[in-house]
């Protein structure tokens, strides 16, 4: 011990001695001056520091500038579009990279469908946790999703899909999944509370595990992704699927928020590892009583623009998103491309998806791709069903909410949602459109990776949807035949857009003009005044003035359109037969 404290003596002795023998400038203690000068300097390189960082920033934003340059199109390109203002992507969109005859793989089409079977609910599971899953709505995704998505029509389609649009370009102008198919197709609904919120980082989703499924800090570490929030499919099912009959209420709706959030990520919000979804959607789930009133459709259809647009790059080889819905709307619009046999279930009163039936798609490869493309270069706008829900709504109207127009949203996903270009789905003539919405800032690339859109604030439109409706003025006069558009569009559509995929693909034969007859009008107009007078009979409550006096204006509205150009050929013929009168008497009186 004595040696110790020597030495300890020793070792101090010698740092006083060195210390000591520093010049006097290192052992004064800083005078005020030095140390304003030691802040300054400080300053002046958080300054540097910044200035630099700053430096960085600007190069990249150069770089990233350089790179839209780039990817925008410059055009005209072969086949269209001449004018670039609207598909300003085209540059880097797979239908032009076709044009030059660089075919890509088959889409790898991500279906979930056996992996939501997977987790059947027990007879015997808990009452409060079959009245919290049947509250929310999304129970009947079990029924309606299909179990083997057609790889080849679907990569057909998405090659005419443009994200500045969300719309797939065809030979006679766009069509759209519009939230009209979305309701009739799938049940969903489209009105409600929109899907949408801030996403968390890793820890925050490691809390909300932890608080809404139940499960401890370590295995919420464990489980919630170090990449994002998202926990993985094959473990909600795990550890969720089995309730005991001593389970408590707290434990039963963690196994009802762990379901719910398993059927959206096999379903509606199939991402392309097949295995995950965001923990961010329980957040939707937190209050057992706020389970029911989301708008599920707005969000699915959200999030497969989404999908769709991603798809449309070029170096992009996988698709995801809801694709039941995608097929379902193909097969309702296009009966003559890849449509099923009739599903002999079906029931009426089911979703629209159910009409059909479930069957093998034939060999995937890319000439039955191009066979289908060449189907759509050369299709024609009557070979299409505009309005495939015209008996559901039985006389009625559509859904007002339909003719939304603004943003909607998915989680953190916003899209466009504009029915002015695709009116003929809504029975209305197609007019050349206003020029859609321009994204605050907007990258589309080659790679999904690339890919990067935000919309600013347009997303929150939708909660008050009544004030952003498509105007009446802007909806047109009713569509006879169902693909009428005015004169000027046709013309003003093939030089802003791409109409045929394949070169080689022969051009449209244009139809003669339509012979319309007076009674067409009167038959038409018959159509709308015939269900007012059943309903009025059957003392329908629901008649409202307002409602009736639409019907009666679509009913004179047809009778205008259909007789209009019959009334102004009748009047030439009356005055071609007063001339060849006039003609008879005067030779018969000389």
């Amino acid at each position: 011990m004595l040696h110790y404290v020597q030495g300890c003596f020793v070792s101090l002795q010698t740092l006083w001695v060195s210390f000591e023998n520093l010049p006097a400038i290192y052992r004064r203690r800083p005078t005020a001056s030095a140390r304003r000068q030691s802040a300054q300097e400080r300053y002046q390189a958080q300054a540097d520091e910044q200035a630099e960082e700053e430096m960085r920033n600007q190069q990249a934003e150069e770089e990233m500038r350089n790179q839209m340059r780039y990817e925008e199109a410059a055009g005209p390109f072969p086949g269209g579009p001449i004018d670039t203002s609207v598909l300003r992507s085209f540059k880097t969109h797979v239908a032009a990279a076709i044009w030059r005859g660089e075919e890509r793989e088959v889409l790898k089409c991500h279906c979930l469908t056996a992996k939501l079977l997977r987790w059947q609910p027990a007879e015997d599971s808990s009452v409060t946790w079959k009245t919290l899953v049947k509250k929310s709505g999304l129970l009947r995704l079990r029924k309606l999703a299909y179990r083997a998505p057609n790889r080849n029509l679907v990569s057909a389609f998405v090659e005419r899909w443009h994200p500045e649009t969300n719309s797939f370009h065809l030979p006679f102008g766009e069509m759209s999944i519009t939230l009209e198919d979305v309701y009739c197709l799938t049940g969903l609904c489209i009105e409600g509370r929109p899907v949408e919120f801030a996403g968390e980082d890793v820890a925050g989703g490691q809390h909300m595990v932890r608080r809404l499924l139940g499960v401890s800090a370590e295995e919420a570490i464990a489980e919630v992704s170090d990449r994002g929030s998202y926990i993985k499919l094959k473990w909600l099912h795990s550890r969720f699927s089995t309730l005991a009959s001593s389970d408590d209420d707290f434990e039963v709706v963690y196994a009802a928020r762990a379901f719910l959030v398993y059927i959206l990520g096999c379903t509606l919000f199939t991402d392309k590892t097949g295995d995950r979804i965001t923990c961010n959607y329980l957040r939707l789930f937190e209050d057992p009583e706020e389970f029911e009133g989301y708008a599920w459709g707005v969000a699915a259809l959200a999030f497969l623009y989404r999908q769709l647009g991603v798809g449309s790059r070029v170096g992009c080889r996988q698709m995801a998103g809801f694709l039941t819905l995608l097929e379902a709307w193909i097969y309702e619009h296009f009966p003559t491309l890849g449509r099923p046999q009739q599903n002999t279930d079906y029931r009426p009163g089911q979703s629209f998806a159910m009409r059909w039936a479930q069957q093998a798609h034939g060999a995937v490869s890319k000439d039955a791709v191009r066979a289908y493309r060449l189907q759509l270069d050369t299709l024609r706008a009557e070979d299409v069903v505009w309005d495939p829900y015209v008996r559901l709504r039985d006389g009625g109207e559509r859904p007002e909410v339909t003719f939304y127009e603004g943003c909607i949203t998915a989680c953190d996903i916003v899209e466009p949602y504009l029915p002015d270009r695709v009116l003929r789905q809504f029975g209305r003539v197609q007019t050349i459109p206003h020029p859609p919405l321009d994204p605050v800032v907007f990258r589309r690339g080659k790679k999904p990776g690339q890919y990067r859109v935000i919309w600013g604030m347009l997303a929150s439109f939708y909660e008050q949807w009544e004030s952003h409706k498509l105007a009446r003025e802007r909806r047109g006069r009713v569509a006879y035949p169902a693909w009428a558009c005015s004169p000027d569009y046709q013309q003003w559509y093939e030089s802003i857009s791409h109409p045929r995929v394949q070169p080689e693909a022969a051009a449209p034969v244009v139809d003669p003009p339509m012979t319309v007859s007076p009674w067409d009008g009167i038959q038409s107009a018959i159509g709308y005044i015939e269900p007012l007078l059943t309903r009025w009979r059957a003392h329908d409550q629901d008649l409202s003035l307002p409602y009736v006096m639409s019907q009666v204006e679509e009913a004179f509205e047809a009778l205008h359109f259909r007789t209009g150009h019959e009334q102004s050929e009748t009047h030439s013929h009356r005055e071609h037969e007063q001339g060849e009168s006039s003609s008879r008497r005067r030779r018969r009186r000389q």
